[in-house]
């Protein structure tokens, strides 16, 4: 996708273009087929932790993964569509 935008524009003499919008992250249909294949652990994961960051009283603290349901002041929620 890097160089599509300017094959559109080759392909359309200067007259098309490309517009390509992130819609955001939504379940993977085969998700533990990946993970299993990958053997990865999202838990040792430092640069990527599955952690959150809330912010209480002007400071940020991290909240691990399993206890955001429980911390968050909003009901949890995961939008399929």
């Amino acid at each position: 996708m890097q160089d599509y935008a300017a094959e559109v524009r080759s392909y359309t003499h200067g007259e098309g273009n490309l517009e390509c919008v992130v819609k955001g992250y939504l379940p993977c249909h085969n998700a533990q087929e990946i993970i299993a294949d990958g053997n990865y652990d999202p838990v040792s994961d430092l640069d990527n932790t599955p952690n959150s960051v809330f912010c209480s009283h002007g400071a940020g603290h991290t909240v691990t993964w399993d206890k955001v349901p429980e911390t968050a002041h909003y009901p949890y929620t995961y939008p399929l569509s």
